[in-house]
């Protein structure tokens, strides 16, 4: 009946057959806990369960298919707790078994963050993966071919909760982030619950359907730029960036997709220990070549900074790598920033805060002794009857959540990637 009514309407639509995953379905026999604790204490016990599982699962699959189903998706939410190791050996084998034998496009979900499973999933030979909101799509991506589609991934939960205005604008965010990649098709990272508005999941559905999709020329060049950021390659970004702008790429475009998403990337592979502080310094220096052949075009175009940032070393502290870092970073994320350097008094502070008004203020410190300036600074941009408003974030290697709460301090960033979203979010409030 499904099929019958889709195939009567004027706009095409498609039919999806919905299942649960092998080990899932194992978990509904055993118990969940009993099927997890099972792989490692009697693993035969649970493979002779999963063949004929599968088996049913297979025909089960085959049956939706031929009774009109499009597309086969395969939810496999218990596979989530098992290690790449475990989900192979008792859920992903046998999830290939029925996209083997199955015909038509399948996609496989699985709830949480799967990243560690993402190598996995692909083994399948699945044709589409559907992630959760848990996983960062940028960080997967290059893991993932370019013919398997990627589903996913904003927050249900957020859809549910937020109004149809900040869904707009999260929905876009989303989609700037992953338009160079042809094989994305945006979705939320699970199902939305029974209870979200109308409007909410209208406002995602029109967002999506209003986004301009790239020819596959451009989007391959926007890749290339955020892999030149990667490398840390500045006139090979400056190069593909004039590329890019001589071949109908807008200012915008390379900012969202390409140059903001490689840092962004980077700030990550840091946070992870993956790259170090010399990669993080000539990836924001490619950054900056890039931006320096787009600004003058996002000027004209009237497009406004995200925020203004004034940034300085406190006084008594001669260090500034750090701090130059986090600048660099804001900067390549299209914050203005006001870099006040090193060594910079309270007094400073206020006067450079009333002649240039940001958004926030950001204090670093490196050493245990300057770090107790920090309170003594935040006190004296208080008091002053102009500043009393204003939002601080601390940073620095001795500085921590705690200390920050205590002197006052708005947020606490614990490195340059950190930053980035940390201030996003004081802009926020």
């Amino acid at each position: 009946r499904s099929r019958d009514y889709l195939d009567s309407l004027s706009e095409k639509r498609y039919l999806l057959g919905s299942c649960v995953g092998p080990f899932t379905l194992l978990g509904h026999v055993f118990g969940t806990s009993e099927a997890t604790v099972g792989t490692v204490l009697d693993p035969e016990t649970m493979h002779a369960w999963l063949r004929p599982i599968t088996k049913f699962l297979t025909s089960y699959a085959q049956a939706l298919m031929d009774n009109g189903a499009d597309i086969l998706w395969v939810s496999e939410p218990l596979a989530s707790v098992l290690s790449p190791e475990q989900y192979w050996e008792f859920s992903g084998k046998y999830c290939q078994e029925i996209f083997d034998q199955v015909e038509g496009m399948a996609v496989l979900h699985i709830c949480g963050d799967s990243t560690m499973l993402i190598d996995s999933m692909v083994a399948t030979g699945v044709d589409a993966l559907s992630l959760d909101e848990r996983v960062n799509l940028s960080d997967v991506m290059s893991r993932i071919p370019a013919d398997t589609v990627v589903i996913g991934n904003l927050s249900p939960l957020f859809v549910l909760e937020n109004s149809p205005e900040e869904i707009a604008i999260a929905t876009r965010a989303m989609l700037d982030e992953m338009m160079a990649y042809p094989n994305y098709v945006p979705s939320t990272g699970c199902a939305l619950p029974a209870k979200t508005p109308l409007a909410n999941a209208l406002a995602f559905m029109d967002t999506c359907k209003q986004y301009p999709a790239l020819p596959r020329e451009l989007t391959d060049l926007l890749i290339a730029i955020r892999q030149s950021v990667v490398d840390g390659d500045s006139p090979r970004t400056k190069e593909l960036v004039a590329n890019g702008l001589q071949k109908g790429l807008l200012p915008l475009q390379i900012l969202n997709g390409a140059l903001i998403p490689a840092i962004n990337y980077l700030g990550m592979q840091y946070q992870k220990n993956a790259v170090f502080i010399p990669e993080l310094l000539m990836a924001a220096e490619a950054v900056y070549a890039g931006l320096d052949k787009i600004r003058p075009l996002l000027v004209a175009e009237n497009s406004k900074p995200k925020g203004t940032v004034l940034i300085g070393t406190v006084q008594n502290d001669l260090h500034d790598i750090g701090k130059n870092l986090v600048a660099m970073m804001l900067e390549s994320n299209f914050y203005e920033v006001i870099n006040a350097g090193k060594n910079v008094s309270a007094a400073q502070f206020i006067e450079l805060a009333l002649k240039h008004k940001p958004d926030v203020i950001a204090l670093s410190a490196l050493t245990t002794s300057t770090m107790t300036v920090m309170a003594d600074t935040i006190s004296a941009l208080r008091a002053h009857p102009e500043l009393a408003n204003i939002k601080i974030i601390v940073g620095g290697a001795p500085v921590t959540n705690s200390y920050a709460e205590k002197i006052g301090a708005d947020s606490y960033a614990p490195d340059a990637a950190a930053s980035v979203v940390a201030v996003g979010r004081l802009l926020e409030r």
